[in-house]
């Protein structure tokens, strides 16, 4: 066995071995006994192991560990491995492995029965102890999920891959397979076919297309070939490949699935087909056609992929369900299905198209779920018949007035282009649903009957239109529904309306003249005043002077158009109900005497005005009927109702009638299922209808704090002030949100930028200075749609930002928020059968959230300008370094970058959630990939040459505009001081990381840190500190650099440290003078630095002191956090030691004196000046006092602390009024420090199996 011995989490303890003195020892250590060798089974099939010269063997199951006991790790081991279908390989080969032996992967070659070679790998690593762990695992594993046996090989190899044989080919395998190439030198791609066992002797299967391993995303067609040249059986196959995960991550699981999959969740059952088979169907299925059961997944799979791929539906149980039209279904779209009853009423079906992996999860939902895409409001009086553009006459839906009705596209794939019209002679239009506005007129044809009143009877035998009502007598009245007709020449007479009679029908104009329709060819409505063609009413008479005045009748006729004839060809309705032109007393009547009935002459008498008790004569009563209702004329609007498109027909003259919309948008209710569809407005009258307003004012704004579990404050970020308004009706909901100024402040000590975020500094020309930092508005419309959220708007905007990261602080930020690296060790579940497997397969299911849609009628991320700078640090702790390396990320340092993120803005956005944050993260990445050269010149290594063009560009500016000499001249020195500062700076951090030791790299991170942002002084004194410490380095590096590393790793170290201190005594010294150059330019560089550049902000409030009694984390106090500031400076930047209280011990003038205490000693400092190391009287570890009391000699109080193994006690004089309470202080500390001696700090433990 092996034996790992960790230390566990107790202080150190310094144990003094003095005569009569013994302290007992805390039991600090955990041993653990291990086994000699750990074997590891990371394959999905069980392992067999031998062990030769051992004569040791065992079988491991998939996933599972095996520990080995019974061997000598004293010298080398030979191991061979088998499976079921691999009973040989070669042998692994082990040597004797010391400490500090690296990690490595050999290979094993394994043989099945046709003596076809599989590559495995097994990683050998040493664990502590020197107990080895042996994982054996594939390159590849193969999962076949189509539901059809594939046959996998090499590209450019006959040999199919190993391990497979004839079950292969009858059916698929549910163990995955094992895959590597077996020619190195070929080509690492694969072919796979169909199993012959599939079809049998019907088709002979092909190899597909080669495709490789390595891309996340792929999809291949495998065929078989039919006989008598029919088409081939095609099966689409997704290809999904991707990492396992755990210890799994270096095993590559590639998942074969179904290309498309279908999930029905809606309440019908449904029928799918390709669209070649369903053109002559109407409501009957084909043969193969494929039905899903409500709730039900089934696999889908196109029957001839040389036509069109598009999928048709039907409801299945709903007999007269016509199919719907084709929709594509290979990319992530979502869409309402149309279909139609024998009826003509409209049916709808959701279909969501999702990529998951390499299938596509078609899910299909009932439409009530969400608004429909489309409504077609017919305000107007007329039916009309609208369809989309060229498809087919069943297609086709006559909307009656006053009706709405939702809609979809019946055919998605041809043009989104709507044709609406009216039957009858009346026009037709072609226009785009998408695009909103006015779309061009409607035009019918709309003449009129000059009919006789009193023909036109109701059915309760009153007369209608009349100038008055009274009852008649049915059964003798007149000829029923007579009007003015041209029967043939030119005679009017009275003849029985006939719909659509072109010879009964009129048309009038502006100035009173009648054209009878008959006379001339059909008119076009679209054209109202274009044509003056026909014949118009008139008198037969030339002169009917003389009949006139004998007041002898005249005959109607009809004629030419003549200005002559005008007084005869003008004509008009009087408010009596009858009709005549300008001849005076002269009204359009029947003959006298003849009365009312078809074929007599229409004449036009004369006739004495009625007297009030008088009625008008029956013969003369005559009113308009329309050919249609309504004016002729249709106005066509596409408005954005939510995120439905709304076409609205209406009337011209109803339009000006009617007072405009007081709501944008119509609420969609759906009553009775899919057949019967309403449309209410949003704002019901509701007497309950309540207002609820909420407003917030935060003049002092707020702070939140970030405190890890070490505990240590990460950021403090305050946001002030901040004002909410947010008001709820039963129709909306609003939000007003702004947040004046906001400020996150880097609580690490020695940070660089001990700001990270804050609101970039407005120049004079900024006119945004009055805005707010943040500004949320957004309008929100509460609907009854489970799926589907509805926001009028949605507009955030951002002031210009200045962001300062700190590498130390991003790492641990992300480690807060749960980036954690994990190296997963080998402890599994043993109840497990399938070794998390089902984790690396393809979701075969959608959640319904990611189904939920979200409309934003216009959505708008402001564009915003970002002034980036980054600091690196030379070495980082090991968890912070790992999650580093696990992320991939590199930082390099930069000062200034500007970077301008265009604005993002939607409108008429309706789409998931997933789809808005996709959206908006391809957005920023391209416009940060289309910054990349401007934030590459900024970087330090460089000289940041953007900032000296910037600089240069500046001072010239000024020079044009102004004269001014003297900015020219500072700006020029100072682009150039700080391109070489940063220049010389980059230089002399790589030579310091690359030659020294850890203890040296935190003294320079720390000099770093407080020549931040200071003067020109400052940055000089930094520089010859600098060169000192390169100086003294390269003297002593030969030294420390081999006692270190001997200490860390031994043998191995000490030769590691040779070499490095032989390194560091000629780079440190080069080093020290960069930094020096460094120094010496900064200083020029703040010289020559304008008022405005060193403006930066100061933490809001001081670095949170997070060690409280008994561990609990206090309230902030500011007296602690610049207690731990001084203890800092006092002890050389020791973060172990943490502050816990400090009192004042006397205030003398010549001689003020203050104790500090924290977790470790008692400091007794001189209060006056910088705190520094120079300032400490007495500093007495808490371990070295055994207690502390109060002393009165005479006059003098004194504070002494007893001290152990015999040392005199301290003694320091205090006031009287402060002995006691120092001594209480002084003695709590101490117990503090005790209670945390017995303590054991938990820290992550390292497994050790």
């Amino acid at each position: 066995y092996c034996v790992s011995v960790q230390r566990d989490g107790f202080p150190a303890e310094n144990i003094a071995e003095q005569p009569g003195n013994y302290d007992v020892t805390q039991p600090a250590h955990t041993l653990t006994i291990l086994p000699p060798i750990v074997l590891v089974n990371l394959l999905p099939v069980e392992l067999s192991y031998r062990i030769r010269k051992h004569s040791l063997s065992g079988n491991i199951k998939p996933g599972r560990v095996s520990p080995v006991y019974k061997v000598n790790r004293a010298s080398s081991l030979n191991f061979t491995f088998s499976t079921e279908n691999f009973p040989q390989s070669e042998t692994l080969h082990i040597p004797e492995l010391s400490k500090g032996a690296e990690s490595c992967i050999r290979h094993v070659e394994m043989k099945d029965t046709k003596n076809r070679f599989l590559r495995l790998n097994a990683k050998i690593e040493l664990r502590p102890g020197l107990s080895l762990k042996i994982s054996i695992f594939a390159s590849f594993w193969l999962v076949n999920d189509t539901g059809i046996p594939l046959i996998f090989k090499q590209e450019g190899t006959s040999l199919e891959m190993a391990g497979q044989f004839g079950e292969h080919e009858m059916a698929r395998s549910l163990t995955p397979l094992l895959f590597s190439f077996d020619d190195r030198d070929g080509s690492f791609r694969c072919q796979m076919r169909i199993g012959k066992g599939q079809h049998k002797d019907v088709g002979k299967p092909v190899w597909c297309t080669p495709f490789s391993l390595e891309y996340p995303r792929e999809f291949t067609r495998v065929h078989s070939r039919q006989p008598d040249r029919r088409p081939d059986m095609v099966y689409d196959v997704g290809i999904d490949v991707r990492f396992g995960q755990g210890r799994f991550r270096d095993t590559r699981i590639v998942t074969f699935a179904p290309r498309y999959q279908f999930e029905n969740r809606s309440a019908h059952t449904l029928a799918f087909q390709q669209r070649h088979f369903v053109r002559e169907q109407a409501t009957s299925n084909p043969d193969g056609t494929l039905t899903s059961l409500p709730g039900a997944q089934v696999v889908w799979h196109w029957e001839r992929t040389d036509l069109d791929q598009l999928l048709c539906i039907r409801l299945n149980d709903i007999p007269d369900c016509r199919w719907s039209g084709g929709f594509k279904i290979d990319r992530d779209d979502s869409c309402h299905v149309s279909m139609r009853c024998s009826n003509g009423s409209l049916l709808f079906i959701r279909a969501e198209v999702m990529l998951k992996g390499a299938v596509f999860h078609i899910v299909f939902t009932d439409a009530s779920q969400l608004p429909p895409p489309y409504r077609i409001d017919n305000m107007s009086a007329v039916p009309i018949l609208f369809y989309q553009s060229r498809t087919e006459d069943h297609q086709r839906c006559l909307l009656q007035p006053k009706q709405s009705v939702p809609y979809a596209w019946d055919e998605p794939t041809l043009p989104r282009q709507l044709t609406c019209g009216i039957v009858n002679d009346g026009s037709f239009i072609h226009f785009s649903m998408d695009k909103l506005g006015e779309k061009e007129k409607l035009y019918y044809y709309n003449a009129i009957y000059i009919a006789f009143t009193h023909t036109f009877t109701k059915s309760d035998g009153t007369v209608s239109g009349s100038f008055q009502m009274k009852s008649v007598n049915v059964s003798n009245a007149y000829s029923k529904e007579l009007v003015l007709d041209v029967p043939q020449g030119t005679a009017v007479i009275l003849s029985k309306k006939e719909p659509y009679k072109r010879t009964q029908l009129w048309r009038m104009t502006s100035s009173g003249i009648l054209f009878n329709e008959g006379s001339a060819p059909p008119f076009d409505p679209r054209k109202p005043s274009s044509s003056s063609a026909g014949f118009v009413l008139d008198v037969g008479q030339a002169d009917p002077t003389t009949l006139v005045r004998n007041r002898r009748p005249l005959q109607l006729i009809v004629s030419k158009l003549s200005s002559q004839r005008k007084a005869y060809q003008t004509w008009s309705f009087t408010e009596d109900g009858r009709m005549r032109n300008q001849l005076a007393e002269y009204f359009v009547s029947s003959k006298p005497g003849l009365g009312l009935y078809q074929g007599v002459d229409a004449l036009l008498c004369c006739s004495s005005k009625p007297s009030s008790s008088d009625i008008v004569p029956k013969e003369q009563q005559i009113n308009v009927k329309k050919l249609r209702p309504g004016s002729g004329m249709l106005l066509v609007k596409v408005l954005a109702d939510g995120p439905t498109r709304a076409l609205r027909i209406s009337d011209v003259r109803q339009q000006a009638e009617e007072e405009p919309f007081t709501k944008d948008w119509m609420v969609i209710e759906r009553r009775g299922g899919l057949r019967q569809t309403t449309v209410t407005s949003g704002n019901t009258n509701d007497q309950n209808n309540k207002r609820t307003e909420v407003q917030m004012r935060l003049a002092g704004g707020i702070g939140i704090s970030l405190i890890n579990g070490v505990p240590e404050e990460l950021v403090f970020a305050t946001f002030n002030p901040i004002e909410m308004d947010y008001i709820t009706t039963a129709s909306s909901r609003t939000l007003e949100l702004s947040i004046g100024s906001i400020q996150i402040d880097d609580q690490l000590h020695l940070t660089q930028y001990p700001v990270m975020l804050f609101v970039t500094p407005s120049s004079k020309e900024d006119c945004s200075v009055n805005e707010p930092a943040i500004r949320i508005s957004s309008a929100n419309e509460p609907t009854k749609l489970q799926n589907c959220e509805i926001f009028k708007n949605l507009n955030v905007s951002l002031r210009k930002l200045t962001l300062q990261v700190d590498e130390r602080l991003l790492f641990k930020l992300l480690q807060f928020f749960g980036w954690v690296y994990n190296d997963d060790d080998v402890t599994v579940n043993q109840d497990s059968e399938n070794l998390g497997i089902e984790t690396h397969r393809t979701p075969s299911s959608v959640s319904p959230s990611s189904l939920k849609r979200y409309y934003f009628e216009k959505f708008l991320f402001n564009a915003v300008q970002l002034r980036v700078s980054v600091a690196t640090v030379t070495r980082l702790p090991e968890d912070l370094k790992q999650i580093k390396s696990s992320m991939g990320l590199i930082l390099v340092r930069l000062q200034g970058a500007v970077v301008d993120l265009e604005s993002f803005s939607r409108t008429h956005a309706f789409d998931t959630r997933t789809a808005f944050l996709d959206a908006l993260s391809k957005h920023y990445s391209e416009e940060l990939r289309g910054q990349a050269p401007f934030i590459l010149a900024s970087v330090d290594f460089l000289g940041n040459p953007m900032g000296l063009f910037n600089d240069v560009s500046s001072g010239l500016e000024g020079l044009v505009r102004r004269g001014n000499v003297g900015g020219l001249f500072l700006n020029v020195a100072h682009g150039l001081s700080d391109s070489a500062a940063k220049l010389t700076g980059s230089l002399s951090d790589g030579l310091w990381s690359a030659s020294s030791d850890s203890k040296s790299l935190e003294s320079r991170e720390a000099m770093k840190a407080e020549r931040q942002h200071q003067s020109s002084g400052d940055h000089l004194v930094a520089g010859f500190k600098g060169l000192g410490m390169g100086l003294v380095g390269g003297l002593t590096s030969i030294v420390t650099q081999p006692i270190e590393g001997a200490s860390e790793k031994g043998v191995p170290g000490f030769i590691q440290g040779i070499g490095k201190g032989i390194l560091g005594t000629f780079a440190k010294p080069t080093a020290g003078v960069l930094d020096l150059a460094s120094g010496l330019s900064a200083a020029v560089r703040g010289s020559a630095t304008r008022s405005s550049r060193l403006y930066q902000p100061k933490r809001v409030r001081s670095i949170r002191n997070c060690f409280g009694p008994g561990g609990a984390i206090p309230r902030f106090s500011k007296t602690n956090s610049e207690g731990q500031s001084i203890v800092l400076k006092l002890n050389a930047n020791n973060m172990d030691e943490k502050f816990i209280t400090s009192e004042s011990v006397r205030t003398d003038i010549d001689g003020r004196v203050k104790v500090l205490l924290t977790n470790e000693r008692v400091y007794f400092v001189k209060t006056s000046g910088v705190p520094s190391p120079e300032s400490i009287l007495v500093s007495l570890k808490f371990e070295d006092v055994v207690d502390c009391h109060h002393l009165k000699n005479g006059t003098v109080d004194y504070v002494e602390l007893s001290r152990k193994y015999s040392e005199p006690p301290v003694r320091v004089r205090c006031e009287a009024a402060s002995a006691q309470k120092l001594v209480q202080k002084i003695n709590y500390a101490k117990g503090l420090f005790e209670e945390v001696k017995h303590t054991v700090i938990v820290k992550s433990k390292t497994s050790v199996t």
